[in-house]
């Protein structure tokens, strides 16, 4: 290490996942000697539940309304404007200006492989493998979750869908990508039509395992390092004694992404049956105590893996620290997916016979599958359980921070071409 090399990770900020497995990885560099700047919004990055004050240095920087991002992926609006991202950029180019660091590290803001490129700063990019352009655009089905494939499903029949809904998705990026145009033709940069083009960083870290998510032969400037996997240092509750470990508990998380109406749904589904249920709202509901039904137990935050090892399955919405918690606790999940990424998350759980997949679309459409699917899995639970384990056993084998932040120094430090 060269001492005084400064890296600024950049995540997608509004998005609990992607900032909190940058900050696992950049508080080890820091350990290292590095020194390390977050930049986005403060939701997280200030979050004491998160980062400890005074913890990491911080830039604050504009970025996406989540709300807006995630109605985005399951609807046909485009994201954002062109002056949105044309700001962003902007403000990206002044943190570069005034921070002149060695290395940027980004967790799918989209705006810095644009802005790290233009002030000439060498980007690591950290991505989940099915965003790698030979999955995302050769092994998937016409997904669940969005109104375009669910309609052409209905028109030309689940066959034809499935094998029109490449092309389909393709000219859905452009549509969706289209406000990108005008940075690259201001900033002279190539034209990218599409997400898998856009997301490549000079250097890019693969955070899945290979049987949740296969890559087969990387170039030397891809390391498939694992998932980095981050529950907050919380004690568990006090409530946890009141639990009849005699009678079956549900977890129900949505990280940061969840839908309001899928929370409300569990709950009516869910209240006065025989389970016991605690929930990890993530801030995204506010609920009073008279509002909490019995055998409900629910805060903002828990500690997800101490609250996976001591449940007998998981509802969640399919993203990829959520479904890599459960693995690494061994506990089957029930994933309900909310848009295209989290089906990938939910079709590999599926696959793999660890639990059982839906799509809230589907959930809302039939409101009794819910309840059907939570009593299936208790029926087939050791099933599901015994797949777990072997996704656990897996898991075992990789050390995916350490792997990480060596990937990183040695991008850094020239050992990596």
């Amino acid at each position: 290490m060269i001492v005084g090399k400064k890296i600024v990770f950049a995540p997608a900020s509004g998005v609990m996942s992607h900032v909190v497995r940058c900050l696992v990885v950049g508080r080890v560099l820091k350990e290292r000697g590095y020194e390390i700047i977050f930049a986005g919004l403060p939701r997280y990055l200030k979050d004491p539940s998160i980062v400890s004050p005074g913890e990491l240095s911080y830039y604050p920087l504009p970025d996406f309304d989540t709300d807006e991002a995630m109605e985005a992926l399951r609807s046909i609006k485009r994201p954002y404007t062109k002056e949105t991202i044309l700001n962003h950029i902007q403000e990206e180019l002044r943190m570069f200006k005034e921070l002149r660091p060695d290395l940027a590290v980004s967790d799918f803001r989209l705006t810095m492989y644009i802005s790290a490129r233009v002030a000439k700063v060498p980007l690591v990019s950290i991505l989940n493998a099915h965003w790698l352009g030979k999955h995302f655009h050769g092994t998937y089905h016409a997904p669940d979750t969005h109104p375009i494939p669910l309609a052409m499903k209905r028109i030309l029949g689940k066959r034809l869908a499935d094998t029109s809904w490449i092309k389909v998705l393709n000219l859905i990026q452009r549509y969706k990508l289209s406000p990108y145009y005008s940075a690259f033709k201001r900033y002279h940069l190539k034209k990218k039509a599409l997400i898998p083009e856009l997301v490549v960083g000079e250097y890019n870290l693969i955070l899945d395992t290979k049987l949740l998510g296969p890559t087969g032969d990387l170039p030397p400037n891809f390391l498939q390092v694992g998932p980095v996997i981050w529950s907050p240092d919380l004690p568990l509750p006090q409530w946890v004694k009141d639990l009849d470990r005699k009678r079956p508990i549900i977890y129900v998380t949505m990280g940061s992404t969840g839908h309001r109406d899928l929370f409300r749904m569990v709950f009516d589904t869910l209240r006065g049956s025989r389970y016991q249920v605690i929930m990890s709202t993530g801030g995204q509901i506010d609920l009073t105590k008279e509002l909490i039904p019995e055998d409900f137990y629910i805060e903002k935050y828990l500690p997800g893996d101490k609250m996976m090892a001591i449940t007998d399955c998981v509802i969640c919405h399919g993203g990829n620290q959520t479904v890599y918690q459960a693995v690494m606790a061994g506990t089957p999940a029930l994933v309900i997916a909310t848009h295209i990424d989290q089906e990938w998350g939910g079709e590999m759980v599926d696959e793999h016979q660890a639990g059982m997949f839906l799509t809230m679309v589907k959930v809302m459409k039939d409101p009794s599958l819910l309840k059907r699917s939570v009593d299936r899995m208790f029926e087939r639970l050791n099933v599901y359980r015994a797949n777990m384990e072997r996704l656990r056993a897996d898991l075992a084998q990789y050390d995916p921070v350490i792997q990480a932040a060596d990937g990183i120094e040695n991008f850094l430090n020239g050992k990596v071409t």
